[in-house]
């Protein structure tokens, strides 16, 4: 008699800790449903800075980028502009699900996948309308409208770029010098901050207007395109321009045409007297540049090979 009733109290027992197990487990299920106000990575700000690798995609395009030393770069490319991923990083640690909701029939899937080494540590499956972004959660399999927009590019190579190709401050510059075919003009400074001269002549007039359009141009040169400079051929130079700044640093930018196709290429060195100064600005100048050449618009590379320049300038000055 004992020994049933040890038994049925031992089976009351089971059944009494199986259904509060049952009753946690489904509360833990509703719990976890209820995603409204948590992180969508948690754990993102540890895990992002030793990521590697990082792959975007759409129904249309796919970029990859990967890590080399602390720079992102497009894979087997030109690197990025840095602030993009510091964005889409900033974006995703602080990102919260606010409710669940669904994708309009306009919105775009995006796949954002985040590699350590070959270790997928992140995958988010985004739906963004371009004015809100959902997420696909992995607990219950729905989209949950998120609290910031992830808003990235046009999945195209150029929208990944660093833009302008050069950024050059004109104040520091005291030298310009354009080669085209026999013929050369150089723009020069008297002293820092004066006004650019030819054979210590001032600049007057649609000469003087035509050297502002270039100076503007070549220091804000955008491009759209990054060839590795071993797979192009064929290249005619059309024009040399030598920039000298005033700490010694000289920039070497060749414009040339391969058919219809205009490219740039872009070499550093220092002058004598500041052969010691500015080296790693130098070294690190020809590290980014070297191996590329950098395809620009049409429009660009007839500012910059503006024989009208030279011509009214040589003709108007006597240089």
């Amino acid at each position: 008699m004992i020994i049933n009733n040890l038994k049925k109290a031992a089976i009351l027992a089971i059944l009494l800790v199986t259904s509060l197990i049952t009753i946690l487990y489904v509360m833990q299920i509703e719990i976890k449903k209820d995603l409204s106000g948590n992180l969508i990575a948690e754990d993102f700000i540890y895990n992002f800075p030793n990521a590697n690798k990082i792959t975007i995609s759409n129904n249309d395009n796919n970029i990859e980028l990967l890590k080399e030393n602390n720079v992102w770069k497009i894979a087997n490319g030109f690197e990025i502009n840095q602030e993009i991923i510091n964005s889409l990083s900033n974006n995703i640690s602080n990102n919260k699900y606010i409710l669940e909701a669904k994708p309009s029939e306009n919105s775009k899937n995006i796949n954002i996948s985040i590699f350590n080494d070959n270790d997928k540590i992140y995958n988010f499956k985004i739906s963004d309308d371009n004015k809100n972004s959902m997420i696909k959660s992995k607990i219950n399999n729905s989209y949950w409208l998120l609290s910031n927009r992830i808003n990235l590019p046009n999945l195209d190579k150029v929208n990944f770029y660093k833009q302008p190709l050069i950024t050059t401050d004109f104040k520091e510059v005291k030298e310009i010098i354009i080669t085209k075919d026999s013929k050369s003009l150089t723009f020069s400074r008297n002293e820092y901050g004066s006004e650019f001269n030819v054979n210590n002549k001032k600049l007057k007039g649609i000469n003087k207007a035509l050297f502002a359009v270039f100076a503007r141009k070549i220091s804000n040169l955008n491009y759209t395109q990054v060839i590795d400079i071993k797979n192009i051929e064929d290249l005619s130079l059309l024009s040399k321009f030598t920039i000298k700044y005033y700490s010694g640093l000289i920039l070497n930018i060749s414009l040339s045409q391969q058919n219809n196709n205009h490219f740039v290429t872009i070499s550093a060195k220092l002058d004598r007297i500041h052969k010691n100064q500015s080296v790693n600005i130098k070294k690190n100048i020809n590290k980014k540049y070297k191996d590329w050449i950098f395809k620009v618009k049409e429009s660009d590379a007839k500012v910059l090979n503006n024989q009208i320049l030279l011509q009214n300038t040589i003709k108007n000055i006597g240089a």
